[in-house]
């Protein structure tokens, strides 16, 4: 009776194009497996181990330890980076930002994010700094292809007032299915907003707006019935972001919270 085929029993070449293409298709979650796969062979193992470090979370401790060994990140599909690296920690990080080329998911700072985008192209972007669509999608950075797989984003703003130049139109080329917008006030403008995504955005399919507190969830609604009039419109939503933040962005409930704000 013949035994099935284990990696031990394979050509070394064809193990290595076996872990490539699974590791380039897929982020593999099975890590013990992966382990016992790891010690097969010494070239197994410098393809196995970087494919362990799937999801990383980029610490000021950390961040070092990430620079001395920079090719175990070449297969890193969820990056996240905490905000207070110090500046020693944000010198390493501007020094490994080629290590993550195939980040499908980022959340951190916005810094942190414009370092790593020129060799980057996350699906989805989840960053708590207050950001202008105009000063984040230029045409430059939109014309060299960067955030073309961009479908999944989550940024703050202060005012609600996320688009500084209404007559210039870069944003048509994104590929925006989803965004979350952490509201810190609810103003007259946000109503402003909302319109200007809902018309630059052809492909937007649920836009989210977080506030943080029962009242002012209430007041947001007060004010876009004043002075939105969205007639049948299905996308756009209201939450509060301990409806999300228990979950994690790869989980597409984290972008599927709220309640639908609807005029009939």
């Amino acid at each position: 009776m013949q035994h099935r085929a284990t990696f031990a029993d394979l050509p070394v070449e064809l193990c290595e194009r076996i872990v490539l293409f699974a590791a380039l298709q897929w982020a593999v979650e099975d890590k013990q497996s992966l382990a016992r796969l790891a010690r097969a062979s010494r070239a197994i193992h410098a393809l196995v181990k970087p494919i362990l470090f799937d999801s990383v979370v980029v610490t000021a401790r950390k961040v070092s330890k990430i620079h001395a060994v920079l090719r175990m990140f070449h297969f890193t599909r969820v990056l996240e980076v905490e905000p207070d690296l110090g500046r020693v920690g944000w010198d390493h990080l501007h020094a490994c930002s080629s290590s993550f080329p195939n980040i499908d998911i980022f959340t951190g700072p916005l810094d942190a994010l414009l370092i790593l985008m020129p060799r980057s192209n996350p699906e989805r972007i989840v960053t708590r700094d207050k950001v202008h669509f105009d000063t984040l999608f230029t045409p430059e950075w939109l014309d060299r292809g960067h955030f073309s797989r961009l479908t999944h984003l989550r940024i703050a703003s202060r005012v609600g007032t996320l688009i500084f130049d209404t007559q210039v139109d870069p944003f048509e080329s994104l590929r925006l299915t989803h965004i979350m917008l952490d509201l810190e006030y609810t103003v007259p403008w946000i109503a402003n907003t909302i319109t200007l995504l809902l018309g630059r955005l052809p492909k937007l399919q649920r836009l989210c707006l977080l506030v943080p507190t029962a009242t002012r969830y209430k007041s947001l609604r007060d004010t876009l019935e004043l002075y939105l009039s969205l007639h049948r419109e299905t996308r756009v939503w209201i939450a509060m972001p301990p409806q999300c933040d228990c979950l994690h962005p790869m989980d597409i409930a984290y972008w599927l919270v709220g309640e639908m704000y609807y005029v009939s």
